[in-house]
């Protein structure tokens, strides 16, 4: 444990289409600032993330470089300050609290493998021999969700005595509860809040009620309009996961992502698609007989869009590169001028729709999909901005959720309106070799069926 250092929590609530940057600007913050050991956990069930970190006692500077890096009106940074480290105690049975623990006992160990344990937990999935073995092994000793509950006072006062009745509460109940929560049982007290934060390990089918549980009581112990308190679960690794912990800054970088350049010399197929536009009708424009001098703004292509990213979240995930036309449709139009020409593509670029600032472009693709596609897929699509030559193009990759019995999301596109005020959908697309096609009717449940049983038995 370095001397002078302290735990700190901070729950980050942002736009879920800030989460990119988000997520790069942290990396930001705590290199710039010498912080290693850290790590992020995604709150299940929201987009929110947590900010578990080890700070020298004087942690201003990293305070304000966390605050100059996220300001901006649509995000709220919650501040939850952890005391000294000697404030972090085990449970012991009746005999109250264990020795300070050490730093490294305080890090999960082997996250990734993590949702075996919660499926298996539920009782929702059938592990393989193989997985059977690891999760009986010594190294598995820990099985459960990992629960956070959090506690936390209006910013009115509490008086001390409140808070003595308060900390004697969540003991008790956590005591009771002793045969639905594991090891790793951990109290955290926040420095003149009256805050806190409990973080255990829960049966899965438990933790609802040992929530009520605990706050139950509190809340009659002080006045509602004091106190209140909130619950938030999260589990310690998802395949959306991010844990950046175990003493030591990022030790890898994630792989870098083709450009468009490299995408645009491959043929479309079933993890490539290629689009002209999101919102401008290219196609009629540049095949009229007399075109106006600008492209003019439809429906249609946006709804092509959604299509495609929908058909890649219920397949396999793909990329979709915005900004370019297939060549052999518009052979030696004038209207593509010296638009370069590569692979079996023009790339007619997107200034026409885009401008010179592309916050407002990408805040606008976001908000079409959060609009059009159900649920919102923001969460699992990163927007890109790259270039061919001096032609500003979008790289759209998609990932498809992972998939089990005990988490299986589909993704439903829902059209614009016509022209004559009808609507059709939603829909239900999917994709199949270089095409996005609908599943209709009993297709739909045998498609989802299929696609869940090779997610946990791929042989």
């Amino acid at each position: 444990m370095w001397a002078g250092e302290r735990l700190y929590f901070w729950r980050l609530s942002f736009p879920t289409y800030e989460r990119q940057r988000i997520l790069y600007n942290l990396q930001q913050v705590m290199e710039r600032t010498g912080v290693l050991a850290y790590a992020i956990y995604e709150l299940y069930g929201t987009h929110d993330i947590l900010l578990r970190a080890w700070l020298p006692t004087a942690q201003s500077v990293f305070e304000k470089a966390l605050h100059d890096v996220f300001q901006d009106p649509n995000i709220v940074i919650e501040g939850f300050l952890i005391n000294d480290i000697v404030s972090h105690w085990p449970w012991a049975g009746e005999d109250g609290r264990m020795e300070p623990l050490d730093r490294s006992v305080l890090e999960d160990r082997l996250p990734n493998s993590e949702i075996e344990r919660i499926n298996a937990g539920l009782k929702l999935t059938e592990l393989t021999k193989y997985q059977e073995r690891r999760l009986l092994a010594p190294a598995w000793h820990s099985q459960g969700i990992k629960f956070g509950l959090v506690i936390g006072p209006s910013r009115q006062a509490i008086p001390f005595a409140a808070e003595q009745r308060m900390t004697a509460a969540i003991l008790r109940k956590l005591m009771e509860a002793d045969g639905d929560v594991f090891s790793e049982k951990s109290l955290y007290r926040g420095i003149g809040f009256g805050s806190y934060l409990i973080l255990a390990r829960v049966r899965a089918e438990a933790f609802h009620r040992i929530a009520t549980d605990i706050t139950e009581p509190i809340n009659e112990l002080v006045a509602p309009e004091t106190f209140g308190s909130r619950t938030t679960t999260f589990v310690t690794a998802t395949e959306d996961l991010l844990d950046f912990a175990d003493q030591m800054r990022l030790s890898t970088e994630a792989p870098a992502k083709r450009g468009a350049q490299e995408w645009l010399l491959d043929e479309e197929g079933h993890h490539l698609e290629v689009k002209g536009s999101a919102f401008l009708e290219l196609n009629q424009w540049l095949l009229a007989a007399d075109p106006p001098e600008k492209p003019p703004e439809s429906e249609v292509p946006t709804d092509n869009l959604m299509k495609a990213i929908c058909g890649f979240l219920n397949a396999d995930g793909g990329t979709i590169i915005l900004g370019a036309l297939e060549e052999h449709r518009y052979q030696d139009n004038a209207l593509l001028g010296d638009a370069p020409r590569l692979g079996g593509y023009v790339v007619w670029g997107l200034a026409a729709e885009a401008g010179s600032d592309w916050d407002p472009y990408l805040l606008r693709l976001r908000n079409r999909i959060a609009a059009r596609i159900k649920p919102d897929a923001n969460h699992y699509v990163d927007l890109d901005r790259d270039g061919v030559g001096k032609r500003p193009v979008c790289v759209i990759t998609v990932r498809a959720p992972h998939r089990s019995p005990a988490a299986a999301r589909w993704f439903w596109h829902y059209p614009a309106k016509k022209r004559d005020g009808t609507k059709e959908g939603p829909h239900f697309w999917v994709r199949e070799g270089n095409r996005t096609v609908p599943k209709v009717g009993p297709e739909i449940d045998d498609y989802k069926a299929e696609k869940t049983r090779r997610a946990t038995d791929p042989d």
